[in-house]
């Protein structure tokens, strides 16, 4: 029952909605390819869910079945109008290619899912927990609470983005629908769209090599970068998701291969489907909405452009030139890393800052970017960033630095970047592609351009720090995306230099593309795919230990816990957390108290006489985990202790222990601190 529960919920949410809307808007399923339907049904299924979920979360008193039975109204409904307006046409015979390609997903996934079933049916099961699915119920009525998490939900009512004040409750049921299906133990919903991914990458670079830009672009999906990775495929209970940033990416790169490829009929049904998905990426964020439409208005740019030098006879030389050039800079690419500047995404834990002092006042704090002390940091006053980084020379600096991997020297990678763009804007002058394809690839790198054109534009002209790391950690990914569609828009033109080659070579060409790309990029992200397709945040003893403070806890309880959860905390048991998503995305005016309390955290939990957050806070219960159960690979306040520590506290008492999850009780009579829950002791 629960299997068929896990199938029907992915349907529902990235499915049926999706691809009923999908053939309303678009009725005539020749202008839209297969590949492009499934895309563009996925990522309007989840926006079609998580529009459920805001008309749901304002319901004072919801269970699960309220969610189910609107999702499935809605389905129905759409289903109903669909097949009505669905013209009759005889049946569909049964290709031979749709043969292969159904073989390949289902090999693909009964290699993924025989382990979990293993687990669960075996000799040894692990027993399901059999309210697992409660958690769907809990979620909507959390978020409808307002207290997930505690301080990013303020931070988003106070906060000068309008759309940003309902993100939480817009995307309740997409938590909703899917939180349960990490507690059953069973299967993964990341494992599984890896596994559908990975298999349609792989098939579209073996069926024909064209769409080649479409191959490339899912595959990069699937092998790339923890931010791609934490946005659309996580199954962590994390802040990109809060932010929308798996929607915002699954959205823009919908529409900019539909934009792409129907640059020649802009007539046919484009201008609605793009207008629904701008208003749609409004709502999820509005530098994500400026993005994509600086996308498509580059890509009708590029088009323009091409047809105006449609005339002009191709340069042979440029030809070969740009050919050359494009190739080593892509490999240099390919094997550093798609330039992608997120430096405004560092988490500001005890681990990464430095506390100025004396040194400099006019600085507060000082974040350190790596993981080494090799002179990258960020200053950060309270309430301005007028001085952002030293000079623009250092920013230039830090940008290059922080987009490529450790090993890679500067001059690499302004070689690799100078190369790539310049072999690209020679090839879109040439006739080596087709028209359509130097459309869309003058159009992906002047959108390239403009959008880190206007990310660095963010990081300086901004004083305010929401704006600033916004701007800046919004625009730079999708100038990424624009290099992966780029990237394989101009690996195309190989084939093109065979215009009367047997269609066996033009798949062997793609297979040799594929295993290249996947060879360049599998080992430098193997620990990421492996982390990602084992575990999320919580495991079993986790989410007992969450299960056990939600049932035996009052609801008003503080909770200390050793690690930095992300939200799982107060999301599944719905008690504040201190340590819950504090990251460098908030506001400034409270950086500095954040800075306080990790600082106070990884005090107590190396000196249980460290009292001064217990006392402060009021704290409750304190939870001792290992990285394994709670947090993942999140900074950890307790690195190198164990409890031992905190069982030679007098004031804390074991009352509860799953697996490696130490659950204590604080006794403030012994502290001598009996207040109120939320008031601060007087110093």
């Amino acid at each position: 029952m629960q299997i068929i529960r896990l199938m029907l919920a992915i349907a529902l949410c990235w499915g049926l909605p999706g691809f009923f809307l999908v053939s309303l808007i678009w009725p005539r399923e020749e202008g839209l390819p297969i590949l492009g339907k499934g895309v563009l049904s996925a990522a309007l299924s989840a926006v079609v869910t998580s529009l459920i979920g805001l008309a749901l979360a304002g319901l004072h008193r919801l269970n699960a079945g309220w969610a189910w039975g609107a999702m499935l109204a809605l389905t129905a409904v759409l289903a109903g109008i669909w097949l009505g307006r669905r013209p009759a046409r005889p049946r569909l015979a049964w290709s031979r290619r749709s043969a292969i390609t159904a073989f390949i997903l289902l090999v693909t996934l009964a290699v993924v899912l025989a382990p979990r079933l293993y687990l669960a049916f075996g000799p040894n099961p692990i027993p399901l927990e059999p309210d697992s699915w409660a958690y769907m119920a809990d979620t909507t009525r959390i978020i409808a609470a307002g207290t997930i998490p505690e301080r990013v939900y303020q931070w988003g009512i106070e906060t000068t983005f309008p759309t940003d004040k309902v993100l939480f409750l817009l995307f309740s049921a997409v938590f909703q629908l899917l939180s349960g299906l990490d507690a059953l133990g069973v299967m993964t919903w990341v494992t599984l769209l890896y596994a559908a991914v990975g298999a349609a990458a792989l098939w579209l670079w073996l069926r024909e090599f064209l769409p080649i830009s479409i191959a490339s672009a899912l595959t990069m999906l699937v092998f790339h970068d923890d931010l791609v990775g934490y946005g659309l495929f996580s199954n962590r209970f994390g802040e990109e998701f809060f932010r929308a940033e798996g929607f915002a990416l699954m959205l823009g790169f919908a529409a900019l291969w539909l934009t792409s490829r129907q640059l020649h009929s802009r007539g046919q049904r484009l201008w609605p489907l793009i207008s629904v998905l701008l208003a749609v990426m409004a709502l999820s964020h509005g530098v994500a909405a400026l993005s994509i439409a600086l996308l498509i208005a580059a890509l009708f740019a590029g088009h323009w452009l091409v047809e105006r030098l449609r005339g002009t006879a191709p340069l042979e030389l440029a030809k070969i030139a740009g050919g050359a050039i494009t190739a080593t800079g892509l490999l240099f690419l390919c094997v550093n890393g798609v330039p992608q500047p997120h430096f405004a995404g560092v988490l500001a834990d005890s681990s990464g800052y430095q506390q100025f002092g004396d040194q400099d006042p006019s600085y507060l704090l000082k974040l350190r970017l790596s993981g080494k002390d090799d002179g990258l940091y960020l200053y950060l006053r309270p309430k301005s960033l007028q001085r952002f980084y030293e000079s623009p020379a250092r920013l230039w600096e830090l940008l290059l630095r922080r987009s490529f991997p450790p090993a890679m020297t500067l001059g690499r990678a302004r070689a690799g970047i100078a190369l790539f763009l310049l072999g690209a804007l020679l090839l879109c002058g040439t006739r080596v592609l087709p028209s359509a394809a130097r459309a869309a690839a003058a159009g992906l790198l002047m959108g390239f351009l403009a959008l880190y054109g206007i990310g660095l534009f963010f990081s300086w002209r901004y004083e305010n720090y929401a704006l600033a790391l916004h701007g800046a950690n919004r625009e730079f990914p999708y100038g990424g995306l624009c290099v992966m569609v780029l990237a394989g828009i101009l690996a195309s033109a190989g084939r093109q230099a065979f215009p009367r080659c047997r269609p066996w070579m033009g798949r062997l060409y793609g297979l040799a593309w594929a295993i290249v790309w996947l060879a360049l990029l599998v080992p430098g992200y193997r620990n990421m795919l492996n982390s990602y397709a084992s575990h999320g945040d919580l495991n079993r003893d986790g989410m007992r230990a969450l299960q056990w403070i939600a049932q035996h806890t009052p609801s008003d309880a503080v909770l200390l816990v050793s690690r930095r959860t992300a939200g799982s905390v107060e999301l599944l048991a719905g008690r504040r957390s201190l340590t819950e998503g504090r990251g460098a995305y908030l506001r400034p005016e409270v950086l500095a108290q954040i800075f306080r309390v990790m600082d106070q955290a990884e005090c107590f939990f190396h000196d249980p006489t460290c009292t001064d957050i217990i006392t402060t806070h009021h704290v409750d219960v304190v939870l001792f985990a290992p990285a394994a159960s709670i947090g993942g690979n999140l900074p950890d306040f307790a690195e190198g202790v164990g409890q031992a520590q905190l069982d030679s506290a007098p004031y804390l008492q074991n009352i509860a222990r799953f697996g490696g999850v130490y659950i204590y009780q604080v006794n403030h009579t012994l502290l001598g601190t009996d207040t109120p829950p939320g008031q601060e002791v007087a110093p």
